[in-house]
């Protein structure tokens, strides 16, 4: 059996979700009404943050997700909708689950955005309401980093959340960047690999340094006369900057390495062959982690 809602200080079974909104990168969830065992929750808050499979928990609740077969020379097609689930409706299910043991329970939602997954630095909640959508189904699970309890009095009853290293100076992280442009463009895997975990040096052998090489290479080695000079001209001009914020990368990292926690991340910088505002592509994005207390790394993007 599910234990109960973490660190929460009762059951909300039983009461309304008036509405739903929808902060940055999270879900929150206004209640109304009062929970099974008579304790009043009109005005109250449960706000689930960082959620990493954010989007097929809004489908689930905002929109309709169709899969139609191909027929009479027709291709097969998924079919996306708007359908807001209908509110207030009152909550039946609201309970912690465990991150190995979670699923969609419906085999279009799995094909379309694939199983759901969870880190071990991550909690799963399973939602479900008293609305038709739920009917003959388990509660749908939402994946997320910390969930916050808003009490009516607009105070923060509880607040579980992971905890998340502070960055690492920029002065620290930009000379090891540098020096990984540097290694691609020199085709210097053993330079390279010093820079990484092991777990990015076994991503860059199987995806090669070429692939992190600028846009358009081969034409400013022709232009400039030799390798030796465009690597030379791209270093003199080459930048290294933070993302804003609104590009910071989350889920692409969960996705694409599952080993490194998105909260171990202490930094993460853009590279590009020149200066951005020449309208140029980025060469590629960095992550770092620590490792034995040294900067590396983790991921490349």
């Amino acid at each position: 059996m599910a234990k109960k809602l973490v660190d929460l200080p009762f059951d909300l079974t039983g009461c309304k979700v008036n509405n739903l909104e929808w902060p940055k990168g999270g879900l929150c969830l206004i209640l109304g009404g009062s929970t099974a065992a008579r304790q009043n929750v009109e005005g109250s808050r449960v706000t689930f943050e960082r959620v990493s499979n954010l989007e097929p928990v809004h489908t689930f609740l905002m929109a309709s997700l169709k899969y139609v077969p191909a027929k009479q020379g027709r291709m097969a097609e998924y079919r996306y909708g708007s359908k807001p689930i209908r509110l207030p409706a009152r909550l039946t299910q609201l309970s912690a689950g465990r991150p190995a043991r979670i699923s969609y329970a419906d085999k279009v939602f799995t094909k379309y955005y694939g199983a759901p997954r969870a880190t071990s630095s991550e909690h799963v909640f399973h939602l479900a309401l008293a609305a038709p959508r739920f009917r003959d189904r388990p509660a749908f699970p939402i994946v997320c980093r910390s969930v916050a309890f808003i009490a009516n009095e607009g105070n923060a009853v509880d607040h579980l959340a992971t905890s998340v290293a502070s960055p690492l100076p920029l002065d620290t992280l930009e000379p090891l960047a540098r020096k990984f442009a540097e290694a691609i463009l020199k085709d210097d895997a053993e330079l390279a690999n010093s820079l990484l975990t092991p777990a990015a040096q076994k991503r860059l052998a199987r995806s090669g340094l070429k692939k992190w090489l600028p846009r358009g290479w081969k034409d400013a080695i022709r232009e400039l006369g030799s390798p030796e000079a465009a690597i030379a001209a791209t270093l003199k001009h080459l930048t290294v900057e933070p993302p804003l914020e609104d590009d910071i990368e989350g889920v692409s990292v969960r996705d694409l390495a599952p080993d490194l926690p998105f909260e171990s991340v202490r930094g993460q910088l853009m590279v590009f062959p020149g200066d951005p505002e020449w309208d140029i592509d980025e060469m590629f994005s960095l992550h770092f982690v620590e490792v034995n207390g040294e900067p590396r790394i983790g991921f490349v993007s």
